[in-house]
């Protein structure tokens, strides 16, 4: 066929060409398919198996926007969607908004399978405010184990690995020390003075600070994370108390 338009160059047939339905039909569709975006929607557990290229799918529960590539479903960088749960079916490189409103946060997360197979974990954290709590108050202790909760204490709303971070002003009686460690869920710590936790002793003075980071990986969905004390003998007291935890990967 000698006619072709000038956009898209789809095939035509002319005066001079012979007529033949069928061929002209199938050039015009040979030049269409591989060029004619698809576009299917649903919800993103119903979508269809990768395997045709050039396809959309629009997943309507999440928002997520995703391109066959005749391989496998990748994501198109929309605006994430704002969410208050993970999407139940995520595709390689989605991004959201995940908004818990109880614990004032809003964290923006990407997936990749990749990281779900090294502990589950899929979602790594881009960016957003920490869980954080904090307890002008002195208060006071004379166990010598980390029995109870003291608090302040944060709840992770995400099941995943976290970082956290705990400071304190110190005040403390001569001859003594005194010490403060996270303390996961119902699990009382060890009471050992060289584990990761924020300990303070009778060489600090009254009202110093002290801080310390710690690992909290391994975390399920609303497990409290609170601070707790302990002596070595007589009473400590603690002032100011802040913990905090910033997510590193959830799932």
């Amino acid at each position: 066929m000698a006619g072709t338009t000038p956009r898209l160059a789809l095939p035509y047939p002319v005066g001079a060409d012979t007529v033949d339905v069928p061929r002209d039909m199938q050039a015009l569709a040979n030049k269409l398919d591989p060029t004619t975006p698809a576009f299917v929607q649903g919800t993103a557990a119903a979508r269809p198996a990768a395997g045709v290229a050039g396809r959309f799918h629009y997943a309507t529960d999440t928002g997520a926007l995703s391109y066959d590539t005749g391989s496998a479903w990748l994501a198109v960088a929309p605006v994430p969607a704002l969410v208050s749960a993970l999407p139940g079916a995520p595709i390689d490189g989605q991004e959201i908004y995940y908004n818990n409103a109880s614990a004032g946060v809003i964290w923006h997360l990407r997936y990749a399978s990749g990281w779900g197979g090294l502990d589950g974990y899929g979602w790594m954290f881009l960016g957003g405010s920490s869980l954080a709590a904090e307890v002008v108050t002195t208060v006071s202790a004379g166990n010598t184990t980390y029995a109870g909760q003291g608090g302040p204490g944060v709840t992770a709303p995400l099941a995943g690995n976290y970082r956290g971070f705990m400071s304190l002003y110190a005040q403390t009686a001569a001859g003594f020390g005194t010490y403060a460690s996270p303390m996961f869920g119902a699990t009382t710590p060890a009471n050992d003075d060289n584990a990761a936790h924020v300990y303070s002793s009778a060489s600090i003075a009254v009202g110093a600070g002290v801080a310390r980071s710690f690992a909290a990986n391994g975390l399920t969905a609303g497990m409290a994370v609170n601070m707790v004390y302990r002596v070595s003998g007589g009473t400590g007291a603690w002032a100011r108390r802040r913990i905090e935890l910033r997510p590193i990967r959830v799932g």
